[in-house]
């Protein structure tokens, strides 16, 4: 062969390497949406995998594998194995799943106020990720609503991430983008409409009035005999020594000072407002020392309870609010003061709410269960708070329908918000029109197809300065346990026991419910701030696997939105099903599907 000719061939067989090296890997991303079979070459075999290279890729298959993925190209399909080659074809392109945004796809939002872009996939996926924004419809200026890529989960087909609506004013579309593990764009949607975002309104200043304090009323000298039924504005001062076996009943506007009350499943039985009962003594009880059935802005106050560990409460209040319980000494019962909301006993409606209730300064041990709880009754139909579970079917104004059903009145309750702009939050039930409730608040964002509750809930409640003991760690000392929203638990100290806020699931049907569903008791945006706990601070989520009445659960989870955990010294922190703000405790974390929000979530 001459010198031309050599030097020719070598200038070929060095082009057709090159041109070789740079269209295999194009081969393998083409190959991908093709059907036939890619041969990768085994270059090194152990006891759990081969390792095998082709097509500028060099990877492990485990033995005994059906499928591969391989990164930054995709799934493939294992037809053919033998000592020397591996056999794929690919599984499938990513992009045969359609993206769709759910919400928002419309509507207005204020500056601050969270809410959630939830999309779905009409076939699960398996690799890859997503990534949120929105771009102003003037400009066409993109935003990212999300600090890191979203990954995939093989098992869903339904995707959800906070957004707390930090972003500039003006009109934007929501994009939801699905990228393939190495960056290729499979998939995306724009919300059908457009977003508004308008400035937080600026808070009006109000001076905070100095609290009047309450005068001792001006009893009579003590001695004489109780009245047990007495009218209203009735005084008693049994000056320490006077003991009663009987039940008291009381309406408005009494006083009840030092009288030692014994024996007896209940025995004092508060219907009405105003009344004060302070400096008295309880014996043991079958049912309730004191229970207060329904009533507003009365003052138990620095009194003694004793009873059986086990049997009884000490201090119970069925519905109302404004009231303060202060100053008290609680032994033994399953409970040391407990908000039981019992429709039996307090009629319903909007009185019987227990809200903006004051519980300072008791010190409570020896009880069996709970010592400070607000608790659904999830096991009587006459008394669960939860009545209603149903999907919000249009929104007009403040008016939103419901399904078309015979809604018996539930004017004075709340409807509270389980999915959609206002999960978490609740808005109370002004008036009522069938199936189309008014609310005393627009329910911005709120979409056809939310789900909501209709129900009791323990609102704006404040729990501060008291001592409880539990009688093991694992028992809260105290506890809110279903419907709770806006209460507030701070500067208490637990000797024993844990701090629990618990949303609760499959609770049984109400009695008088339309849609008979099982009861669903979320809780929200409360906080849980600068305890001293023995054990932890628990944010948690608990579905009842079977009904107390034996209905099998069918719900799917629910996350709790709001809930904050600050400056507590405590052993850890735990929570589960959660979007909330935990900083500035002592102990580590333990948490499961918990999404931290940066700020308090108020």
């Amino acid at each position: 062969m001459s010198r031309k000719s050599r030097i020719a061939v070598t200038i070929l067989t060095t082009a057709l390497v090159a041109l070789s090296v740079c269209a295999v890997p194009a081969a393998m991303a083409k190959s991908s949406s093709s059907s036939h079979a890619l041969r990768f070459k085994v270059v090194k075999r152990t006891s759990h995998y081969d390792v095998v290279k082709g097509h500028s890729h060099r990877f492990a298959v485990k033995r005994g594998a059906h499928k591969v993925t391989v990164h930054g190209v995709g799934r493939y399909k294992l037809v053919r194995r033998t000592s020397r080659f591996v056999f794929l074809r690919a599984a499938g392109s990513h992009a045969t799943s359609k993206l769709t945004i759910t919400t928002p796809n419309s509507g207005d939002f204020v500056q601050g106020s969270p809410t959630v872009v939830t999309w779905r996939m009409s076939s699960a996926v398996s690799t890859g990720y997503f990534r949120v924004s929105m771009k102003n419809t003037l400009d066409s200026t993109s935003t990212g609503l999300t600090a890191a890529d979203i990954p995939v989960s093989r098992r869903t087909t339904t995707y959800s991430v906070p957004w707390d609506v930090a972003q500039a004013t003006g009109t934007h579309r929501i994009w939801v983008y699905y990228y393939a593990s190495g960056g290729r764009s499979l998939a995306s949607d724009a919300s059908n409409g457009t977003v508004s975002i308008t400035a937080a309104p600026v808070p009006t200043p109000t001076l905070t009035p100095t609290p009047t304090p309450t005068p001792t009323p001006t009893l009579p000298p003590s001695g004489g005999t109780l009245n047990l039924n007495p009218s209203d504005g009735y005084t008693f001062n049994g000056g320490g020594t006077y003991t009663t076996s009987g039940a008291l009943n009381l309406g408005n506007n009494c006083t009840i000072v030092g009288v030692n009350f014994t024996n007896g499943s209940r025995q004092v039985v508060i219907n009405g407002n105003r009344n004060t009962v302070r400096g008295c003594t309880f014996g043991p009880n079958n049912w309730a020392a004191l229970m207060i059935e329904v009533g507003a802005y009365n003052v138990i106050d620095g009194n003694a309870f004793n009873t059986v560990r086990a049997r009884g409460a000490n201090i119970q209040v069925c519905g109302g609010g404004h009231n303060q319980i202060t100053n008290n000494t609680t032994k033994g019962g399953v409970t040391g003061i407990i908000f039981l909301y019992r429709r039996s006993l307090n009629g319903g409606g909007l009185a019987s709410l227990s809200t903006d209730n004051v519980v300072s300064g008791n010190t409570c041990s020896g009880f069996s269960e709970e010592g400070i709880t607000f608790d659904v009754m999830g096991n009587s139909a006459p008394d669960i708070p939860c009545l209603e579970y149903d999907t919000v079917k249009a929104v007009s104004g403040s008016t939103i329908t419901l399904s078309a059903l015979p809604f018996p009145s539930y004017v004075g309750y709340d409807m509270v918000f389980l999915s959609g702009a206002l999960n978490g939050r609740t808005r109370s039930i002004v008036g009522q029109s069938g199936s189309g409730f008014t609310l005393d608040s627009a329910p911005s964002g709120v979409a056809v197809g939310d789900k909501v509750v209709i129900g009791a809930t323990f609102k704006r409640n404040l729990v501060t300065g008291n001592t409880v003991t539990a009688s093991s760690s694992g028992w809260p000392a105290i506890n809110l346990y279903g419907l709770c929203y806006q209460n507030l638990i701070e500067n208490n100290h637990v000797l024993t026991g844990a701090i629990k806020v618990e949303s609760t699931d499959n609770l049984d049907v109400a009695s008088g419910s339309v849609t008979r569903t099982y009861g669903r008791a979320p809780c929200g945006y409360n906080t849980v701030r600068n305890n001293i706990v023995a054990g932890a601070v628990q944010l948690q989520y608990y579905v009842w696997p079977t009904s107390p009445s034996g209905h099998a659960n069918t719900y799917p989870a629910f996350q709790t939105v709001g809930n904050n955990a600050i400056g507590n010294t405590c052993s850890r922190v735990e929570a589960n099903e959660q979007w909330c703000h935990i900083t500035g405790n002592s102990g580590g974390n333990q948490f499961s599907d918990v999404t931290l929000s940066p700020a308090e979530m108020q």
